[in-house]
């Protein structure tokens, strides 16, 4: 992924994952890679659900 001077790394580029799809027994944890089924997009964000 390319950041360039007028994005926000905070903010921008993100994937946003429904908490709905997410089972209680396979919460990740923070900097554990996951595999997410893209379902939306928005100009800046990718909208998924865990698989």
């Amino acid at each position: 992924m390319k950041i360039s001077e007028y994005d926000s790394p905070e903010i921008d580029n993100d994937v946003l994952i429904s908490a709905l799809s997410i089972q209680k027994s396979k919460m990740p944890q923070t900097g554990e890679f996951i595999n997410v089924k893209i379902i939306s997009a928005e100009n800046y964000d990718l909208f998924g659900k865990m698989i």
